[in-house]
């Protein structure tokens, strides 16, 4: 295959079974849902060991992702390409019908709660739909102490901290790695390319 050229490439959606998910995400995409179990996640483009997207067209077919980039470093990755030993970002779509719980992402500055090989996790998202209910809780409110948080955990009130917002369709929300968040209702999103996450808090969060 050494005299194929790169060409626009499609990958099959890889989904993933999560308790809060649905089964929405079959409008979205044209590769049918797995089962009858709710759906959370549509993993789009994943460079991933254990879950590596795969080529749905063309010559390539097939081929995962990773396979694509070493034999095409430059052709998909640029004039960076040595840079990176994987597809640096993780990209997919979101069906939160329920509330998730509240999650803080690691940070470089943490890298001794990072296991092996993995990286700080930073999120991009972009509402596509939103119920009225829909809420999005991100970060803490301003003046919010690391003594306050820990009263809160012991008291279950950790929302009466968390930085709350009601989403609307084409809205987009960017968190960095250290930012608490939790979120319901349908969304795209890219991310650092690395499933490192802590929860702090499993309880459901009421409205803003």
């Amino acid at each position: 295959m050494s005299d194929i050229l790169l060409y626009p490439l499609r990958f099959e959606p890889i989904y993933q079974y999560r308790l809060w998910g649905g089964r929405r995400l079959a409008n979205l995409l044209s590769a049918p849902l797995p089962g009858d179990g709710p759906i959370g996640e549509a993993w789009i483009l994943s460079d991933r060991e254990d879950h590596q997207s795969r080529v749905s067209n063309g010559p390539l077919k097939g081929r995962t992702i990773g396979q694509v980039l070493e034999q095409f470093p430059e052709q998909s990755l640029g004039k960076l390409a040595q840079r990176f030993r994987r597809f640096p970002l993780l990209l997919k779509f979101l069906d939160a019908r329920e509330m998730l719980s509240v999650q803080v992402h690691p940070t470089a500055a943490n890298a001794d709660l990072l296991p092996a090989g993995e990286t700080a996790k930073t999120e991009a998202w972009v509402v596509l739909e939103a119920e009225p209910k829909s809420r999005i809780y991100a970060g803490l409110k301003p003046g919010t102490t690391a003594d306050d948080l820990r009263r809160a955990l012991a008291n279950g009130k950790v929302a009466d901290h968390l930085a709350c917002f009601t989403p609307k369709p084409d809205d987009g929300f960017f968190h960095s790695g250290g930012d608490g968040s939790r979120s319901g209702r349908r969304r795209r999103g890219v991310r650092g390319s690395t499933k490192q996450r802590y929860d702090v808090s499993p309880v459901r969060l009421g409205p803003c």
